[in-house]
């Protein structure tokens, strides 16, 4: 019997009464009311258009009580063949899928259609019916891309878009196709993330990453609402397609071994020859494919050489006119050496030093007054590059999930708010004392309540409460 007739037919009313199938893994919720006259075997099943293989638990109702408690349960789904038995497939409790946020004030993007966020909720639906009345939270993409998985209850799982476990992989693919379909939108090739390399498991289409599960956590490396957006149809029938993937993978034993696929071996010379070899093998078939890309990028910036090159000869000239008269070496070095001694004594640093790419600071603890009370933040690093550049980061924070600062967020860059010119400027004109003491009184006395978007200031803990602790 083909699939099409498989889940068309009407079943029987009889047989409606008689013979149901759930999953394997809902079986103990069953046998909790006392339904234990089945047992686990294999089933087809079509799940979001695709014919999937799954354990199921098929049982026999044997009267009406017990069909009202399967009524109660859940109402029939599709069709189940197992062997040449067809039996009505129930889910014991309906999923739920909600939109889901991950930071305060975190919004979903403007360019993504009501109506594809909508048809992804749907199919999220079904896909949280299937999989045995699972809770799913969609959440948008977050601004780094990355986002650590959320460890929560067995039945919640996350859906993060456009989204990673770990940051690190900047650079983006562009695939021509997913699973056969040509993805190709109005801007070019359609983005997607490379995955993380030793946490959970990678899912592929058989040419190109899609997905990674990493516990009750689902990245996708992709994003479905903007390609349904310039591509409906498409869009949705991959979409459909990665969910019944990653269905497949959750059902199957697989994925009960797959939590921690590098664990790695001991490091012996046989071991470390294998795992080289392996590498070496996959880098090649890797190396051979971006080869082919890089030759198409290639032959289209042949087409702007020329411009370039005119361009290349003016800076050329203009570069040895700058050193010919001494103009960049001459300011830069002349107002160092006038603020040398004013970096060296300021009262908040505990050390300043020049490498090859700038000046770096450390601070000293860093305190915030505000309504009253002070509150103790941390101890940052601030970088000036000799190119203009300023970096900020932290040596150690006192926030309770390792925030920074109210205006420098765990996963962005800082907001220097109406400080912003006058800090730029003063280190693209080489006036770094004047920066120094421009961003030491931004993270003391530069916070703004209106400008936080994440973290207010209450989170981090006050003197009174450290000398409590203490």
């Amino acid at each position: 019997m083909d699939t099409d007739t498989l889940h068309r037919r009407e079943i029987p009313t009889a047989q409606k009464m008689g013979m149901h199938a759930t999953l394997a893994s809902q079986q103990n919720k069953l046998k909790k009311i006392g339904i234990h006259n089945g047992k686990t075997e294999t089933a087809t099943l079509l799940v979001l258009g695709e014919e999937l293989i799954a354990p199921v638990f098929h049982f026999n109702v044997e009267s009406l009580a017990e069909l009202a408690i399967i009524n109660n349960f859940g109402i029939a789904r599709c069709a189940a063949r197992v062997g040449n038995s067809i039996y009505v497939f129930i889910a014991p409790q309906v999923g739920r899928v909600e939109k889901h946020t991950l930071y305060p004030a975190q919004k979903y993007p403007e360019e993504w259609s009501a109506r594809a966020l909508e048809l992804a909720i749907s199919d999220l639906g079904e896909f949280a019916k299937y999989a045995g009345g699972v809770n799913v939270r969609f959440c948008p993409q977050t601004p780094s891309t990355f986002h650590e998985p959320i460890r929560d209850k067995k039945d919640v799982f996350y859906f993060y878009v456009f989204t990673t476990p770990s940051g690190g992989e900047d650079e983006a693919l562009y695939p021509s196709e997913m699973f056969g379909e040509s993805i190709e939108v109005s801007g070019g090739f359609f983005p997607h993330l490379k995955p993380t390399h030793g946490r959970g498991v990678i899912l592929s289409d058989g040419k190109i990453n899609i997905a990674q599960v990493v516990g009750n956590n689902v990245y996708l490396l992709w994003d479905p609402i903007v390609l349904m957006g310039e591509k409906m149809a498409i869009g949705r029938l991959v979409f459909r397609k990665t969910l019944a993937h990653i269905f497949s993978y959750l059902l199957s034993d697989k994925s009960k071994v797959d939590e921690h696929p590098d664990a790695g071996a001991s490091l012996t010379e046989e071991n470390v020859r294998d795992q080289l070899d392996i590498f070496a093998k996959a880098g090649h078939s890797s190396l051979l494919e971006d080869l082919a890309k890089r030759e198409e990028k290639i032959r289209k910036k042949e087409q702007e050489l020329a411009h370039m090159k005119a361009e290349f000869v003016f800076i050329r000239r203009l570069n040895n006119f700058i050193i010919r008269e001494n103009l960049l070496d001459g300011e830069l070095q002349n107002n160092l050496l006038r603020d040398r001694k004013r970096i060296l004594d300021h009262k908040m640093l505990t050390g300043v030093r020049i490498t090859k790419h700038g000046i770096e600071v450390d601070t000293k603890l860093i305190r915030i007054a505000h309504n009253q009370k002070i509150y103790r933040i941390g101890t940052f690093t601030l970088r000036f590059s000799f190119h203009g550049e300023i970096s900020i980061w932290t040596r150690k924070t006192l926030h309770p999930t390792s925030v920074p600062h109210p205006h420098i967020s765990a996963w962005n860059g800082p907001c220097f708010g109406n400080a912003d010119e006058a800090i730029k400027d003063a280190v693209a004109e080489f006036r770094y004392g004047d920066a120094v003491d421009y961003l030491l009184d931004w993270l003391e006395n530069g916070y703004t309540p209106e400008l936080v978007v994440w973290n207010m200031l209450e989170e981090w803990p006050t003197e009174e409460a450290s000398m409590e602790a203490a």
